[in-house]
């Protein structure tokens, strides 16, 4: 996943004149309160659906987002970037990864683009109202411009009608039945997240693990 959230930011919705109106203007509103956000801090639910595989499962894990900047805990992994280099620890395993960001990776999905997917490369459209875990949402259907090498034939945003923040993503595989959620069970904003928290320090994030640096592989 690093493709879960504040890259361009600065691109003004209204350019996309061509897009759904009553969807640019929940976006446009959406896109504000990020612009105010100098960090966020997520806890959320991963859930993968596959009606054709009989595949349902959920995992918890947390991000932390600064700029270009981000810390990814999930499926036991931490993943700890600094916008150029980024390094996978593995505990269990005793081991680190690290490699430079890599701009294809996952899809073309970063975690720090998440909650700002729809700026670039989606064509979107209102789809009104709906209730998701007893909250009222707002719910918005992306589709890939031409020329999006993304693998999801759709992305749908529901954003809490009360609150006007991302309550769920649902991504839908071009190739499977599989449906991929994000479900953001709590978000905080601003607080202090010092650089160098974004960087691997053996001895204060595992002094046990042997460090593979992949970035010069071919």
């Amino acid at each position: 996943m690093k493709n879960f959230l504040l890259l361009l930011l600065a691109l003004p919705l209204s350019l996309f004149a061509q897009q759904d109106a009553q969807a640019t203007k929940i976006l446009d509103q959406l896109s504000a309160k990020h612009k105010g956000y100098k960090t966020m801090s997520v806890d959320f639910d991963l859930l993968n659906d596959d009606a054709t595989n009989n595949v349902h499962d959920k995992k918890s894990g947390t991000v932390k987002i600064k700029g270009d900047k981000y810390i990814l805990n999930l499926f036991g992994v931490i993943k700890k970037c600094n916008g150029k280099n980024v390094w996978s620890i593995k505990k269990e395993e005793k081991e680190v990864e690290k490699d430079v960001v890599n701009e294809k990776s996952n899809g073309g999905l970063k975690i720090n683009e998440i909650f700002n997917i729809y700026k670039k490369g989606y064509k979107y459209k209102y789809m009104g109202e709906k209730t998701v875990n007893g909250k009222v949402c707002l719910c918005i259907e992306l589709y890939p411009e031409q020329g999006n090498s993304t693998q999801y034939k759709k992305i749908t945003l529901y954003i809490d009608k009360k609150s006007k923040e991302l309550y769920k993503l649902e991504f839908a595989e071009k190739r499977s039945s599989r449906i991929t959620s994000i479900l953001i069970k709590k978000l905080s904003t601003n607080a202090n997240m010092p650089d160098l928290d974004f960087e691997y320090q053996e001895k204060r994030d595992c002094p046990t693990c042997e460090l593979n640096d992949v970035s010069n592989a071919e």
